[in-house]
Formats: structure tokens, sequence, C-alpha cells
């Protein structure tokens, strides 16, 4: 039970850490990918995954279809922002 709320509050304060990294990237005029969200927000991949599917789970940001440019030209990728809630920004 310990180990269980534990891993609840580890997985809450990485859900934050990804929510500020998506804040602070999509401030900046970027992309939040996966990878660029693990960036900013110093986790790894697999805990990056996990917090991005429970914000995701949990209507805190919203994934969607963009393109990024590449060496040749541009490729299409999934990203992340913030939801939005009747025109505000979900926080």
């Amino acid at each position: 039970m310990l180990a269980e709320q534990r891993a609840e509050q580890t997985l809450l304060a990485n859900v934050g850490k990804v929510v500020e990294a998506i804040r602070t990237l999509t401030k900046g005029n970027l992309v939040a990918t996966v990878y660029q969200i693990r960036l900013v927000a110093n986790i790894s991949g697999e805990k990056a995954n996990v917090a991005v599917a429970r914000a995701l789970t949990d209507g805190r940001i919203e994934k969607y279809a963009t393109k990024v440019a590449t060496g040749t030209g541009t490729r299409e990728v999934e990203a992340y922002r913030m939801a939005t809630l009747k025109g505000r920004s979900h926080s």
C-alpha cells in the first residue's frame, strides 16, 4: 500500500513536470513532442510516456498532429499542448 502511494506521488510529480515542460515549450513557440518534453522535464523516456498518458487521461493536455522541419523537408509528428476548456487554457 505504501509503495503504491509513493508510486502515485511520483507519477503526479512527473505529470507536473510534463505540464510545465509543455508550457515552457509552447510559450517559446516550439513543438512539444514527447522527446522535447522529456528533455525539458529531465525525466526518462518511460516516465515521460506514462506521465503524458496520465495528463491526457486527466484532460490536462491534448494531442495533435503537426509538421516539424527536417534536414531535407518536413515530417509529421504527434505533439502536445495544454487542453483548453471554454476558450481558456486548462491548468
